[in-house]
């Protein structure tokens, strides 16, 4: 087992040596609206923006607000993306 010590030294590496480096972690601006998996699904998409706000550019929030998509987006069903 590691110390306490050794560990951080070891997550502070991983964040300033590797993470920063993969190409999935992307930097979002702020103010950011993070959306679990949808797997595939358009009604559970359609109804986070019921709830939340959409990206629509006339009526929504795309001009201020970054969106993240977590997840998968595989077919699940028949009304799949």
């Amino acid at each position: 087992l590691c110390t306490d010590d050794e560990l951080m030294t070891m997550c502070r590496f991983a964040v300033t040596r590797r993470l920063w480096c993969d190409s999935s972690v992307v930097k979002l601006r702020a103010p950011v609206k993070i959306f679990g998996d949808l797997h595939g699904q358009f009604a559970d998409l359609l109804k986070y923006f019921d709830a939340y706000g959409s990206p629509n550019p006339y009526s929504g929030d795309i001009e201020w607000c970054s969106y993240c998509f977590l997840g998968d987006y595989v077919d699940r069903g028949c009304h799949s993306l």
